[in-house]
């Protein structure tokens, strides 16, 4: 255990966390579904509804209307009932990449010019990232918005080598920043405590379908642990290695390979369908008029990765998984692939939709899926039920599994069974269909 004496009176004690005990993981919810943001095909934890929102986003906007993923109103659910943990996964149609920071100027002296001291990369996927070129009016940036960001050097120190970075909402300006997150006295110096690659992280994963049909993993690349919600270094052009002469003083050769005071946007962010999940070439339909051939942008064959990862027990753990948008009537193949892994784990409950809207209980107990499925790790309920979509305020039609990991985390938390869950306003719990 060190200890450094700061000042008369203060004693600074850094505490040695290997003889900390680690705190039991909490078992959550596990819902794959189609975000506005985020990593795509990485599941993530998240232990809020605003940390959901920060990485995932919110609504949705197709042309003049607004529409809300069923995986955000599952989330917020969940967490509004209770739930602690909840594991992400954001299902695309198509490949997307992240967006990389714009050029990053360094010091007069420095390196060529034209090539960035170090780049950042997006750990959100698609064109929603890109933030643009800065305007004239007052440092905005001209696709700046609440979804994406974009970077600032705010002060460079050249005698110690340390410099401070800034992560900024991209519908920022100058005058009134909205800082996401700081990192100071961070360095290019790879043998520093604070290297910048320490400070904020270096590690990408790419999806892997293994060729001998072994499975599906991530394979990850990069040394140090992502610290940052929203960015990690893609690479480092000018280390500053042992930054000081023995004397104490900075390398001429280095002080130049410093960032200068400025502030840039991020760009180069790629997705397919347009950027998003919204297909121009056929209908996108949400709520009630999800059907067969459209689920909210996606087909069932885009869940297949997602699927396959989260069969992985040692991997990723969670008590209950749903995917909202997909029903066994029409996407009997990607439900079953779901039922199967569920049971081969046994340690979870796959909550399931059987039919489309606006069936009758007659359909839905002669569907196939009622009565072709038995099994202790399955269960579905019935009707479809109304709720107010948390961004555009309307009352929309949504399926039960959309709620009941929300239930299920709230019979957890509560001793008071009848008590009501949040967020039903119409059609009560309805049927349980096993």
């Amino acid at each position: 255990m060190a200890e450094t004496l700061i000042s008369p009176g203060v004693l600074a004690r850094e505490n040695d966390q290997s003889f900390i005990t680690a705190q039991p993981l909490v078992r959550g919810a596990a819902i794959i579904g189609p975000t506005v943001k985020g990593p795509v095909e990485k599941p993530t934890l998240i232990s809020s509804f605003s940390s959901f929102q920060a990485l995932f986003g919110g609504a949705l906007q197709s042309g003049s209307s607004q529409y809300t993923y069923l995986t955000s109103i599952a989330a917020n659910q969940y967490f509004q009932n209770g739930g602690e943990s909840l594991l992400v996964t954001r299902v695309t149609s198509g490949s997307f990449t992240s967006a990389t920071s714009s050029i990053i100027p360094t010091g007069s002296g420095g390196p060529e010019s034209g090539l960035s001291p170090f780049v950042l990369e997006t750990i959100s996927e698609g064109v929603i990232m890109n933030s643009g070129d800065e305007s004239v009016g007052n440092g905005a940036l001209t696709n700046g918005s609440a979804d994406n960001i974009r970077w600032e050097i705010a002060s460079v120190n050249t005698a110690s080598g340390v410099f401070s970075l800034l992560i900024r909402r991209g519908d920022d300006t100058q005058s009134k920043k909205v800082i996401l997150e700081s990192y100071n006295n961070v360095s290019l110096d790879p043998f520093s405590r604070n290297y910048i690659n320490r400070a904020i992280g270096d590690i990408s994963s790419t999806v892997v379908v293994a060729a001998d049909g072994s499975g599906t993993f991530l394979q990850e690349s990069g040394s140090n642990t992502n610290m940052s919600s929203y960015v990690r270094v893609k690479q480092v052009n000018f280390k500053t290695p042992n930054y000081f002469n023995n004397d104490g003083s900075a390398k001429d050769e280095f002080t130049g390979s410093l960032p200068t005071i400025g502030s840039g946007s991020v760009y180069g962010g790629f997705g397919d369908a347009g950027g998003d999940n919204i297909n121009s070439s056929m209908p996108n339909n949400f709520y009630n008029t999800i059907d067969g051939d459209n689920t909210q942008g996606l087909e069932g064959t885009d869940y297949t990765n997602a699927i396959a990862l989260l069969a992985n027990q040692d991997e990723y753990q969670f008590n209950v998984i749903s995917t909202p948008g997909l029903y066994y009537e029409d996407y009997s193949s990607t439900c079953n692939s779901v039922l199967n892994n569920t049971i081969a784990r046994g340690d979870s409950i796959y909550v399931m939709d059987l039919v489309a809207y606006n069936q009758q209980i007659n359909d839905v107990i002669g569907s196939s899926g009622a009565g072709g499925i038995d099994s202790s790790y399955a269960a579905s309920y019935w009707p479809w039920l109304q709720t107010v979509d948390p961004n555009s305020g309307e009352l929309v039609y949504i399926p039960a599994s959309t709620f009941i990991p929300g239930v299920y985390a709230f019979t957890d938390a509560s001793s008071d069974p009848w008590f009501a869950p949040a967020g039903i306003t119409r059609g009560g719990m309805g049927q349980v269909v096993r």
